[in-house]
């Protein structure tokens, strides 16, 4: 049988093996830590040579940067949905006070970015991974990767509060700054459920959206 070695081919070929790699890493990264992923690790649950990982990674580094870049990607997509559809609940209720209309917006993203943790555990995990993992030391090359993608996510947050802002829902004040706080904090509270364990007053999900509604309303 002779098989089809047309450029095609080898190209879906390759975009399987890739989306394969980054499904390995990201299960080893958000499984057992950033420390668990090493090149000969992955080159042995993939069943293949380190030479051939090389060939769809240069480096561990580069490889975590594009899982963080995938992760952020994956969870704008989801907010830009999340959000098309409040609009599409405001049409349909007829809502056209543009003050509730804004601060809506901003308090459902805030909502989106607690729910997100539950829905999207894997992307919030590693997000999280590249601010708490002492193990990870990062070029200012593989960085870049990302960093588009994250500052277009911080970029939604800004808009959100300089619209409520605008409209008289909240206070005047630095947008980017504000934003920052925002889900800085919100996902500070939110990791406190590591000792719900012990205590179900250690809330995260409950307590960030009691901080949401204490910032923006």
């Amino acid at each position: 049988i002779r098989r089809d070695s047309s450029p095609e081919v080898k190209e879906r070929f390759r975009i399987d093996r890739q989306r394969e790699l980054l499904a390995t890493a990201l299960r080893i990264v958000t499984t057992e830590g950033l420390s668990a992923l090493t090149m000969p690790r992955l080159a042995e649950e993939l069943d293949c040579g380190i030479g051939t990982l090389y060939r769809h990674v240069p480096s561990k580094d580069a490889l975590i940067a594009e899982l963080q870049r995938e992760a952020l990607d994956r969870i704008l997509m989801s907010f830009e949905v999340s959000q098309a559809h409040l609009v599409d609940l405001f049409e349909l209720r007829r809502v056209v006070d543009p003050r509730r209309m804004a601060l809506a917006k901003a308090v459902a993203g805030v909502r989106f970015w607690i729910c997100a943790e539950r829905e999207m555990p894997k992307e919030i995990e590693l997000l999280r991974l590249m601010f708490t993992d002492p193990d990870l030391h990062m070029e200012e090359e593989d960085i870049s990767r990302s960093l588009p993608v994250s500052m277009r996510l911080l970029d939604v947050a800004r808009t959100l509060v300089a619209d409520a802002a605008e409209h008289g829902a909240i206070g005047p004040g630095p947008d980017v700054l504000r934003a920052i706080n925002v889900v800085s904090g919100t996902n500070g509270v939110l990791m406190t459920s590591v000792l719900d364990r012990w205590d179900d007053l250690f809330n995260g999900q409950a307590l960030a959206t009691m901080l949401a509604r204490d910032l923006l309303v």
